[in-house]
This record gives structure tokens, sequence and C-alpha cells, in this order.
């Protein structure tokens, strides 16, 4: 007769096919929270999360376009629409013209834990030969003020082509409560939470093309980017959100490439992400 533990051990090496199988999402976002989160105008999935996500290496909760240095807080008051906007590139120069934008909108801090996901990315207008902005936008009055959550605590991040919170190609978001066309975008920042163990020390990589490298050493959000690694470095605990700051004043329009590399404490292993933008100082 088996012992019990061994029947359970059997019972686990059993299940580990179908673990593996499973996507690396948020956990909560199953087919029922969809379908109870399910509102019009426009199509979209909102609603609070009434479980924490699957323990990752870490969280991507926003990658955001801004045309002068970010403000601390750039909603001064909660407004009736909340709009995002992002660049297109035309459909005739668009070598990836069938890849899909998945459009996602993630709590960073606050009492609750907001999600809002477009149901589908709005249509480009395809007899435009030229870059073109792209709006999405919903009304904050069902879910965003019921529940009395700030905007500014709100991140975007859009995934193109495969909807994956791993997925390395994003574009960046303009989130803003006009919907009007932004100005020459000359920064970005890409917000993370560190997810699965304390880290010692985290840099990253930013490769424009026609451009230098950019090595950045981060020790805290008023020292995101030195040029030189710090002699003393504060642990990244479990759970804090790091903001990483990109530059791109001086960058030429074209893809740029971000690697982050972080080191765990008390340990070999590091953690590794690597993303893909276009920058589109204008989208025309």
């Amino acid at each position: 007769m088996l012992h019990h533990a061994t029947i359970c051990k059997l019972r686990y090496l059993a299940l580990l096919p179908l673990l593996c199988a499973i996507p690396r999402t948020a956990i909560a976002q199953t087919p029922a929270w969809l379908k109870l989160n399910e509102k019009s105008g426009p199509p979209r999935y909102e609603g609070l999360l009434d479980q924490p996500n699957a323990r990752r290496e870490y969280d991507v909760l926003a990658f955001l376009a801004f045309t002068t240095q970010p403000a601390a807080k750039p909603f001064s008051e909660l407004p009736t629409d909340l709009h995002i906007q992002y660049c297109r590139p035309a459909e005739s120069t668009n070598p990836k013209k069938n890849d899909a934008a998945f459009i996602e909108v993630r709590q960073l801090t606050g009492h609750v834990n907001y999600l809002m996901k477009a149901a589908q990315a709005p249509k480009a207008d395809a007899n435009k030969t030229s870059n073109q902005w792209i709006t999405f936008a919903w009304p904050s009055k069902p879910v965003i003020q019921l529940n009395n959550i700030d905007p500014n605590k709100l991140g975007v991040v859009i995934h193109i082509g495969e909807d994956n919170e791993y997925a390395e190609n994003v574009t960046p978001a303009y989130f803003s409560n006009t919907g009007g066309a932004p100005a020459n975008i000359h920064y970005y920042t890409l917000t993370l939470r560190i997810q699965q163990n304390t880290l010692d020390s985290l840099s990253y990589r930013i490769h424009p093309v026609g451009s230098p490298d950019i090595t950045c050493y981060y020790r805290n959000d008023l020292h995101a980017c030195d040029a030189l690694k710090p002699a003393t470095q504060s642990p990244i605990e479990t759970g804090s959100l790091v903001n990483l700051p990109i530059n791109a004043s001086s960058f030429s329009k074209g893809p740029v490439t971000v690697h982050v590399e972080g080191h765990y404490h008390d340990s070999d292993e590091v953690l590794t992400a690597t993303f893909h933008f276009d920058h589109e100082p204008l989208c025309q």
C-alpha cells in the first residue's frame, strides 16, 4: 500500500503538465471575471480584482509617454472620461500591420486592485499614408468614481502582437483627460513592480537607433538613472515599484530597446527583462 505522502507526491507530479500549461497572465482574469466585468461604450473589461496575481518575477504596470518631464500628479481632478493615445504606424509602411494592440490599465498603488482591459483596439484609418494617433477613451463613472480611485495612481501598458504581460513589444501610451493629439514626445517612464524577491541592485540599458547606448543605474525614484554604479545600494524590497525614466529628447526617430537587469539578494539569479518600442516624437 502506498504511503499517504507518496500518493500526494504522485498527484502533484501528475498535475505538473497542467500547471506548466497555464499562461503567464493574472490568475484573477478568469473567463468568469471577464464576463462579470464586461462593459460597453467602449467594449472593455473593467472592475476590481479580488485576488492577487500569480507571483512572477515582475509586473509591467505602465509604459507612458510625455511631452515634458513627468509631473508628480498630472490629473488635478477626476475627469469624466480618461483617454489613452498611442502612435500607430501607417499601414503602407508597417511590417507588423496585423499586430494588434492590447490596452491594459493597472492600479499602481491604492486600497483596491483596479483593472481595465480594452476588448478590442480602436481601428486605424486605413486610408492614411502617414502614422496616426489612435485614441481609446472610457468613462470614469462606472468603476473609477464609484470606488474613489485616483487616476494619478493608474498606469497604462500596451502590448503589441500578443496579450501577454511578458511580451517584449510595447508601444508608449499617452494618458490624459483631453484626448487632444500630444505635441513632441520627449520622455518615457517604464514602471515595474518587483515581485519575486528583494533586489540588491537594478540597472537598465537603453539602445536607441542611431544614438549611443545609455546605461542607467537605479537607486530610487529620485536617482533612477545615475550614470555611475552607486558605491552603496539600498535593497529594492519585494513589492516595490520602480519607475525607470527614459529621456529621449536627443533620440532619432526609430526603434528603441530597453534591457533591464537586477541582481537578487543572497542569490546568483538575475532578473532580466527586454522591451522594444518605436520612438515617434511627432507621430507623422
